[in-house]
């Protein structure tokens, strides 16, 4: 059986919404104590670092990414992310983390 790649192509002015969503051990939707978001241009560059996401819903966290808005254009080709989920405080606090990738067109 092969593998399906799904791949979300953007056109350099687009918003891109990444939406995370957030599950406890028994596989129900859940709000940890912090969700935040890093994102990486094509060559590797970080260019959202601890970005916030937006609780739209239990267990559901958004984040707007959109270059477009400024004057430089976005750079084409693949763009990586990692959401990061922190629950508890201080010393009980458990980290986990989730990638994700999204692929950016030049305009025409």
């Amino acid at each position: 059986m092969a593998a399906i790649t799904v791949v979300t192509k953007f056109l350099d002015k687009d918003t891109v919404l990444i939406r995370a969503y957030v599950y406890s051990l028994t596989g129900t939707l859940t709000d940890p104590t912090g969700v935040t978001i890093d994102i990486y241009d094509p060559d590797g560059t970080l260019k959202v670092d601890g970005g916030a996401t937006t609780n739209t819903d239990t267990g559901i966290y958004d984040y707007y990414y959109h270059k477009g808005a400024s004057a430089a254009a976005m750079d084409a080709g693949r763009w990586r992310g990692i959401v990061w989920i922190v629950d508890g405080v201080a010393d009980d606090a458990v980290t986990s983390h989730g990638t994700f990738s999204f692929e950016v067109g030049a305009t025409s």
